[in-house]
């Protein structure tokens, strides 16, 4: 069943740990049974942040936010395809050749059945696809579910003051929610959060441990009433003057147009998740961000989602250089 989208303790992912064709598997009781007989979510946990999300060194790293399963018979479909030789920089081209190549942060909002947005089920395939796509690619993961308003503003602030930015080549943060319009997200406790002052947290002035570094935002949620006309029938996650330092070095890719609501499928996940980690684990390998998001466009319309929007400032050709290990 389809569906559109619209959040607890930051999972710390290591990097070289999956392999191509990986499946996971673990028991536990549902909450909201799924209709499928292989997927099903996982009842939220209670949010909580202690302190710095990240860590310089792998080896460091508490059990706690080590990978931990996250639901059943959970497999990840893709192959991910390495590289033999990454992208050298140069004017026109991002260096990203760190070990690990980057920080990725992922913010997935379940939002409780409580709240009038309602749980958004499907939500936890989604932090496994990504957790697994990344984590495959050569990248640090750091995962944070069902955080209230100021639960994220708390890990925002841990991962804007980070030094271990200063040791990565590449910014990625991803946001999964329900929405109500182009800027605002809703938080675990039903509040709105604001992806332009989460953007502008990270400009160099606020985050210079990343001045210069390419900084990618991938949004999932409604950004407005209008469904697009799509082949299938899905879910969607849409809910009824200051001076500031111009973003760049920044690229934000939503998965629907402005105005239009985001699909989410209750068995798979949310459409642009799915076709995100078909086309990077097919293409990463040799294809800078830019010819992505035409092929991500193509995906998502094939598989009846939205089409999605690409905001650049500034932004030069990036390459994920994916190290699978």
């Amino acid at each position: 069943m389809l569906g559109t989208s619209c959040p607890s303790t930051p999972t710390t992912i290591p990097f070289f740990t999956s392999k191509l064709l990986i499946t996971q598997d673990a028991t536990t009781d549902l909450e909201h049974p799924v209709s499928t007989n292989t997927l099903a979510d996982l009842p939220p946990t209670t949010p909580s942040i202690t302190g710095s999300a990240v860590t310089p060194h792998l080896e460091e790293l508490p059990a706690h936010k080590l990978l931990s399963p996250d639901g059943s018979n959970f497999n990840f479909p893709w192959i991910i395809k390495g590289q033999v030789l990454p992208k050298i920089p140069d004017e026109l081209v991002y260096k990203n050749l760190s070990l690990p190549r980057g920080l990725v942060c992922i913010l997935n909002y379940h939002v409780n059945s409580h709240t009038t947005s309602g749980v958004r089920v499907g939500a936890k395939r989604d932090s496994f696809n990504l957790k697994t796509l990344f984590s495959g690619m050569g990248y640090r993961v750091e995962l944070y579910e069902d955080l209230t308003k100021q639960q994220t503003t708390k890990a925002l602030d841990d991962i804007q003051a980070n030094q271990f930015l200063k040791e990565v080549d590449s910014f990625i943060i991803v946001i999964l929610s329900h929405g109500d319009n182009d800027l605002n997200f809703t938080t675990n406790d039903n509040f709105t959060m604001n992806l332009d002052y989460m953007r502008y947290r990270f400009t160099d002035g606020e985050c210079p441990n990343l001045m210069s570094k390419p900084k990618i935002f991938l949004v999932n949620f409604c950004r407005g009433p209008y469904q697009e006309v799509t082949k299938s029938s899905l879910h969607h996650d849409y809910i009824d003057h200051q001076e500031k330092e111009a973003p760049q070095d920044m690229i934000t890719i939503h998965a629907s147009l402005n105005t239009f609501k985001a699909l989410r499928d209750e068995q798979h996940g949310t459409v642009f998740v799915q076709a995100l980690c078909e086309v990077l684990a097919e293409n990463a390998h040799d294809t800078e961000i830019g010819e992505m998001y035409l092929l991500l466009h193509k995906a998502m319309k094939l598989k009846g989602g939205t089409s999605p929007e690409q905001q650049n400032f500034f932004f030069k050709k990036f390459y994920f250089n994916p190290v699978v290990g």
